[in-house]
């Protein structure tokens, strides 16, 4: 899953790739996403994956987001 995750980061196109030797579809990666926002203490962009848990959810990693957007 991490390489999965790394890859949608990597490209931020749908990609059809290639991860441990198994081809993946388009629509076998569709529920990753990749997070980016600019944040005045840092410098460039902040990035962050995650993966779709509701049509409307998506599950990423605590320190993705600043505690005043939650």
């Amino acid at each position: 899953m991490f390489r999965a995750v790394l890859a949608a980061l990597l490209l931020q196109r749908t990609v059809v790739g290639v991860l441990n030797g198994v081809s993946l579809s388009p629509r076998e990666t569709r529920s990753l996403v990749k997070l980016s926002s600019s944040f005045p203490h840092l410098q460039g962009e902040a990035v962050c994956g995650g993966v779709f848990i509701a049509p409307n959810a998506v599950l990423t990693a605590a320190h993705c987001v600043l505690d005043n957007d939650l």
